[in-house]
């Protein structure tokens, strides 16, 4: 690398980050495996706002490890006038970085409050897997369940269903009747996480059944729900010949759920 300019070592290391995770080398004989300084260089490197977010979805596509080794360095973008790629890519790292990435909450929960609608879904499946480290951020994205942005209200959801947020279960269910039927549909996964709290809304999760767009969602749900699924066998049988195969199988895996009740029926 010494004898590279500072221009050339920035170009090998993007498509060393291009490589993926599989290869140990990229051309040039460039090993794909980077350290910080490398991203750090790789960073500094990029010209403008697309540039830089490529690069850095680049780096969120690599091994959980990797990832946690450098998180720290693709955060520190944010406080460089980031705009709005940047910040959704940034989120994408952080999610990627695993348990590492929960350290950062407090940097992607700020950006709940962005002006894209973009970067504001990104932070919410950012928060999503950070459990306990996420709770400051808990009335935010209960207030993103009212996003003008279906996607937001999609985002908001599965970020509450994946900390199990049972406190806002009534909030969630309330999507139940949304205008968009992949929200509806991630309100169910979303109930269908927070055990107790959202059983009581296994009748209007299987009603969701009927529209094709959440029926996937509303399925999971109700194997989650078990018991308070009960009554509702005939219905998720009917799915078993949805021309969708990844909804029959969650149709099979709902009724899976269920022995005592199909039984029953």
């Amino acid at each position: 690398l010494k004898s590279f300019g500072r221009a050339e070592v920035g170009m090998a290391l993007q498509v060393a980050v291009a490589a993926g995770k599989g290869s140990r080398c990229a051309p040039w004989g460039i090993q794909s495996v980077l350290s910080r300084d490398d991203v750090w260089l790789l960073l500094s490197q990029s010209g403008g706002e697309e540039e830089r977010a490529t690069a850095i979805v680049n780096l969120a596509a690599r091994s959980t490890s990797e990832l946690a080794g450098c998180v720290d360095v693709i955060v520190e973008v944010l406080g460089q006038e980031a705009g709005p790629k940047v910040k959704a890519a940034v989120c994408q790292a952080v999610r990627g970085a695993g348990a590492v990435g929960a350290l950062y909450a407090q940097d992607v929960g700020y950006l709940l409050d962005d002006q894209d609608a973009d970067v504001r879904y990104q932070a919410c499946l950012a928060l999503a897997g950070m459990g306990d480290a996420s709770a400051s951020s808990l009335p935010a994205l209960a207030r993103l369940l009212r996003d003008d942005s279906e996607v937001v209200r999609y985002g908001a959801c599965a970020a509450l269903g994946g900390l199990e947020a049972t406190a806002c279960a009534d909030d969630v269910a309330a999507l139940l009747a949304d205008r968009s039927p992949e929200v509806q549909g991630a309100a169910c996964w979303a109930l269908g996480k927070m055990g107790r709290a959202g059983v009581g809304s296994a009748p209007a999760v299987a009603k969701r059944l009927k529209e094709p767009r959440c029926r996937l969602q509303a399925l999971r749900a109700l194997a989650m729900m078990r018991g308070a699924a009960a009554g509702y066998c005939m219905e998720i049988c009917e799915c078993l010949t949805d021309e969708d195969a990844e909804t029959r199988l969650a149709a099979a895996a709902a009724l899976g759920a269920l022995p005592g009740a199909v039984a029953a029926s």
